[in-house]
């Protein structure tokens, strides 16, 4: 496994009681995942290595079955719907070691796209050349 970087100031991220939360501004959807996949995303999105996560996730729940499958899936999925892209380089090793729950399971992405068409609607990147505050112009009714 790889490194990960967030690819975008465009995806943000708020840890809220073990839950994350994940917003990609570039499209309107947001994911969520919990425990373990909360954990796993805090790690991945400030740069530790992949295979680094895994190991960690091993020392907190030695007797835990298929955990490396778990978290490369998970990573695979960050991936695929864009919120992680793998890191050029070396891994990030000043990342914080993630704050493992108290339980395991298995951890899983969910992803949302309800807000998409009210994000669409974001009057500040509805602009001209002017820019945001200006006013229209009026058409001339005459």
């Amino acid at each position: 496994m790889a490194a990960f970087a967030v690819p975008s100031r465009q995806i943000v991220s708020e840890l809220i009681d073990g839950e994350a939360v994940i917003l990609d501004l570039r499209s309107g959807c947001y994911h969520t995942t919990e425990g373990v996949g909360a954990a796993v995303w805090q790690a991945a999105s400030e740069g530790m290595h992949g295979n680094a996560i895994v190991a960690s996730c091993r020392a907190r729940f030695p007797d835990e079955q298929g955990i490396e499958h778990d978290i490369e899936t998970l990573l695979k999925n960050f991936v695929a719907v864009g919120l992680l892209a793998p890191a050029e380089g070396a891994s990030n090793s000043s990342a914080h070691v993630p704050s493992w729950p108290a339980d395991y399971q298995t951890p899983s992405l969910d992803s949302y796209d309800n807000l998409a068409d009210m994000m669409a609607l974001d009057p500040i990147h509805d602009v001209d050349a002017v820019g945001w505050p200006s006013p229209g112009v009026v058409a001339d009714r005459g």
